[in-house]
This record gives C-alpha cells, structure tokens and sequence, in this order.
C-alpha cells in the first residue's frame, strides 16, 4: 500500500483543486467542440459569399465601362481598371482547367467568358480613346453580350454554391446534435467520475476513524487480542491510530507483564523450596564425601609441631599450607568470602600440588583488578585449577600451563571478570553445553566426564578426593548473582603455538 505523508487539509483542498481542474478542461472542451462545429457551418456559406462579392465587383466593372463609353470621364476610366484589377485577383481562385467535376467545370467557363468580356471592354476603351465611334460600339456590344453570359454564369455557380453548402448545412446540423448528446453524456460521466472520486477520497478519512470506534468498543469490553490498525497514512487520522496501536500494546504489555511477573514469583517460590531441599541434600553428601574436615585439620596440626620438633621445615611448612587449606573449607563453609582470600586458597593448593608433582606443570598468575575485596561465595576458583589440573592436565602428553587472570573488562560490561585456562586436552562440546544447562542440583559428573582410574596418573590420584565440581560451582554462581550469565566454559586456542585447552571464565555483575 501506497503511504500518502500529506495532512487531511492538503488531500481535501489537492481533491478540490483537481475537480475544478478537470471541469474547467471539460468547459474547455466544450467550447471548443461547439466553436469547430459553428466554424464549418459558416464556412458552408463562405463560397457564396464570396461569389456575391465577385459579383459585385463584375457589376462596377461593367458600370464603369458604361459611364466611359457614354461621359468618357477620367473617373470612370479609373475606376474600370482598378475593378478590372480586382476581377483578375478573384478569379485566381476559380478553377482554370476543364474538369469532369460541374462545380469546376462552371468555374472554368466562367474564366473564358471573363477573358472574352474583359478582351472584348479593352478593346471597346481603345477605340472610344482613339475616336474609332463604330469600332467602340461594337466592340462594347460583345462586351455587353459577354457580360450577359459571364452574369448568367456567376448566377448559376452560385446556386450551385447554394444547394451543396445546403447540403453540407444539413451534414453539420446532424454532427451538431450529435456532438451536443456527447456533450451532455461526456458532462454526466465527469460529474459521476468526481462523484466516486470525493467519496472514495471521503472513505479512505471516515474508515481508519471507524476502526478506531470498532477497537475503542472492544477494548471497552476488556477484549485485548483484537488486531493492530493497519493504516500506513501519515495524516492526523494516520498518526491517531499508531497512537491508539501504542496504547493497545502498552495495554497487553502490562498485562503480560503482571502475569510473568506472577509466574516469576511463584517459581522463585518453588525455588527456594526446592533448594532448601537440595542445601539440606547438599550437607548430607558433603559431610559423607569429605573424611572428617574438623578430625584432618587438628591430625594436620599435629603432624606440624612433630615436623617442626624433627626440624623438619619443608615438611613443616607443607603441612602448614594443607591445613590453612582444611580450615579455609571449615571457616567459609556454605557462606562467602573475599576475592582476596579466595586467590589466597589457590595459592595454598597450588604449593599442596607443587610439592606432590614437582614440574609437572606451571603455574602463572595475573592479578589487574586494584580492588580484590569484593564479596564472591567460597569455593570458586580452587575448584576450577583443581579441574584443569585433574581433567585438563589429565593424559595431555604434555608439560601443562595453567593461568590465572583477574582483570576489569575494558567495556565496563561487568564489575570484574576471572579467567582460569590450561592447555589441556580441551573440554567436549557436548559434556560443555550439558553442564551448562543443567547446574541446578550439585552433582557427580557423568561418566564421560570421570577421569578413568590409572595407577600411572600421579595427578589424578592426588587430587580426586578434592574437587567440588564444575556444577556446584556454576550452581551457586548463579543463585548467589540471579543471573545465568556468570560463567562460560570456552577452547583456549593458541593458533601460534598449535595448542588447545579450556579457560573458565567467571563474570561479575554490578549489583
């Protein structure tokens, strides 16, 4: 559909203005159509017309000739050949040739006559002028009798004028009436033709105004799942429907808006039902998983005075380090901490792994942020080395790297962001998107994701009594942030050196 931008005043006075326009070029037409038909009834009549004045002159002529003939004054003398003159010029416009046609062959004849009458004149003037009395006289009688003849000729032409102009007349009569019945007709289809055009114009500004009565009737009756207006116009009327279209819209927004707002409530209701069922599920499993925390950390505690009565220092410093790492689990249970404190933890279990497998791997970290003190739930980055080193790292064939990156984005998208990556083996595409849909319920990795037992994995015996999970940890991300987007697991691509692993990424939100 067209788009008309024009206002309802510029479409009404445009409607106007061609109406007038369009009756002024019929009155045009008209006039002209009557003028072309009165044209050709005169010029019926213009060749007898003419004729009389050929007459006429013919008549001075011969008069002239006479008063010469009988006065033999200078004026008449004079006017004889100016006349004579004028009778050469019209009878220019006579036929000259024999013609089988009457009219031509009467305008022929009249051509002779008229030379043997003006030859016979001439010669009638020169004898009078020379005193020849009986050469002039007889000269003037066959002029006199040529003239006769030429009269009775121009009288016949004439008539003969006369009965076919009468005939043409009677033609342009008939094609008259008929081009005043096509007038009349062509007048009615006009008035008819601006008739329709007004109403559609007239329709096309009522109908949007109609549908807005039908739309403010439902919406009356609270039905809201009427259709939009379909005006493209952009005129007033155009311009209240797309107005009325908002409104229907902010209508059925808030409406939905209050029934999502509803549905959210109740199932963050379910929610928290459901994981108060899974905290006290959780606390089950971890006091059955884990050998006894609070009776570990004080055997720790006095395995370190004993190494420290041997003078055992390394040892004594390891033990020290493996039990900060025991009372950090039992101080920051099932509550958050520090940034700081949690970077502090990794520390200590990197120095455990350290001294179990010596140069196995490397560890770098890169801290950015200034701030590290912001709260974050416990146990959230520990778990992720402790995956790259068990999983990553896990029959790579080669010396592993893992990093750790603490940095603000430069886009300000989020608060801080954490990267943890290897160059490992990589993580399953199908094993990613699997533990990233489903991280609502802490629990054992699936078998494609357990690392299978191998005696000849140092790594994978030391470190698979420790390890949280990749799923709690997104698990209580998400809860602790209310938002999904929190964590992604991505390939750590080096196309410089041809290695492949995986890099966490922990993003915090501004809350």
């Amino acid at each position: 559909m067209k788009k008309n931008n024009q206002s309802i005043q510029e479409r009404l006075i445009r409607s106007f203005l061609m109406a007038v326009m369009l009756l002024c070029v019929l009155e045009i037409y008209v006039m002209l159509s009557v003028s072309s038909i009165v044209f050709s009834i005169a010029d019926s009549y213009k060749t007898n017309v003419e004729l009389d004045a050929y007459t006429s002159v013919l008549l001075s002529t011969e008069y002239a000739l006479e008063n010469y003939m009988k006065v033999r004054s200078f004026e008449s003398i004079d006017n004889y050949f100016k006349y004579r003159s004028q009778l050469d010029t019209l009878t220019l416009v006579f036929h000259q040739r024999p013609s089988s046609d009457k009219l031509l062959f009467q305008e022929y004849k009249i051509t002779r006559i008229l030379r043997t009458f003006l030859g016979n004149a001439d010669r009638a003037l020169a004898a009078r002028r020379a005193n020849k009395i009986e050469d002039a006289e007889r000269e003037y009688i066959a002029a006199e009798t040529a003239y006769r003849y030429l009269s009775s000729s121009v009288y016949n032409l004439n008539t003969m004028y006369f009965r076919r102009n009468i005939a043409s007349y009677s033609r342009q009569r008939s094609l008259f009436f008929h081009a005043l019945w096509s007038v009349i007709i062509l007048i009615v289809f006009v008035l008819l033709l601006i008739i329709s055009w007004v109403m559609t114009k007239i329709h096309t500004i009522t109908k949007p105004l109609e549908d807005i009565s039908n739309v403010a009737n439902e919406l009356a009756k609270r039905n809201f799942n009427i259709p939009l207006l379909q005006v493209e116009s952009r005129d007033e009327v155009g311009n209240i429907c797309r107005a009325f279209n908002r409104m229907t819209v902010s209508i059925r927004e808030y409406i939905s808006t209050i029934w999502e707002k509803a549905e959210e409530e109740n199932r963050l209701r379910e929610r928290e039902i459901h994981m108060a069922s899974l905290y006290k599920d959780a606390q089950l499993r971890a006091l059955q998983s884990q050998i006894n925390p609070h009776f570990l950390f004080n055997t720790l505690n006095t395995g370190v005075q004993l190494a420290m009565m041997e003078e055992a220092d390394k040892t004594s410093y390891f033990l020290e380090q493996v039990a900060d790492f025991f009372r950090y689990n039992i101080r920051h249970q099932n509550r958050e901490t520090t940034l700081t404190e949690e970077i502090a933890l990794v520390d200590n279990y990197i120095y455990v792994m350290k001294v179990r497998f010596a140069n196995r791997f490397v560890f770098h970290k890169q801290i950015e942020a200034a701030d590290t003190s912001l709260h974050v739930p416990s146990m959230i980055i520990q778990p992720l080395v402790e995956n790259c080193i068990k999983h990553g790292l896990y029959d790579s064939g080669k010396p592993g790297v893992i990093n750790l990156h603490v940095y603000v984005p430069e886009d300000n998208e989020y608060k801080l962001c954490i990267d943890i990556s290897d160059n490992g083996v990589g993580f399953p595409e199908s094993l990613r998107s699997e533990i990233l849909k489903n991280t609502d319920l802490p629990q054992e990795p699936p078998d494609n994701e357990k690392t299978p037992a191998d005696s000849s994995s140092e790594i994978e015996k030391a470190s698979s009594g420790m390890g949280i999970g990749l799923r709690n940890v997104i698990s209580r991300l998400r809860i602790f942030y209310h938002s999904d987007d929190v964590f992604t697991i991505a390939p750590n691509t080096n196309p410089e050196t041809g290695t492949t692993g995986t890099i966490f990424s922990i993003r915090i939100p501004y809350v």
